[in-house]
């Protein structure tokens, strides 16, 4: 097979991932990020683990750059090393959102298999101060963090690379449709 097929499988693969998210939350996400920025009182919190961290960094810098939302990244290797040690990685996420975290701020949350221990706790805490939550996952999609989040994106995939992808795409077209408003 020549690398141009498997290369159009592959889009082929995260263009029927993407196709297949449900509509009205991503309606529903772009009306709760619209109001939020617009707003001003709340700030737009990316929480994940391991590669989805970059995705995390990515999305916060550019809702921030470009979008003009108050925005904070997933945790820096000091400040979660620093917690992971003093309380154990389970609840790092958690820490953070116990203090930095208000109930005008949405948290999105973007944890692959939607089962990591430090989102599912995050979650909670996000939750029990009142913010909105979003959750991105794949793998099954009876998973801890869809059945939590206030609103659910499940990427019908079982390939980290296609849900992480999946869920790039996703949360910078949100901020395109923001910026620009046409694409929807």
């Amino acid at each position: 097979m020549s690398y141009l097929a498997t290369i159009n499988r592959y889009i082929q693969e995260i263009d029927s991932c993407m196709g297949s998210l449900n509509r009205h939350t991503i309606h529903a996400t772009i009306d709760l990020f619209k109001d939020l920025r617009d707003r001003q009182v709340g700030s737009l919190f990316f929480f994940a683990n391991g590669g989805s961290v970059g995705i995390a960094e990515h999305c916060s810098i550019d809702y921030f750059k470009i979008g003009g939302f108050r925005t904070e990244g997933t945790l820096s290797p000091a400040f979660l090393t620093c917690l992971s040690n003093d309380f154990g990685y389970s609840v790092t996420i958690e820490k953070y959102v116990d203090r930095m975290v208000r109930e005008a701020d949405v948290c999105v949350f973007i944890s692959s298999s939607g089962e990591s221990p430090n989102i599912i706790n995050g979650v909670m805490a996000a939750k029990g101060k009142g913010c909105k939550t979003i959750g991105l996952s794949g793998f099954n999609e009876r998973n801890r963090l869809s059945e939590l989040a206030d609103l659910s994106f499940w990427v019908d995939s079982d390939k980290y690379n296609i849900i992480e992808n999946a869920h790039q795409i996703l949360l910078l077209y949100i901020l395109d449709v923001i910026v620009d408003g046409a694409l929807t």
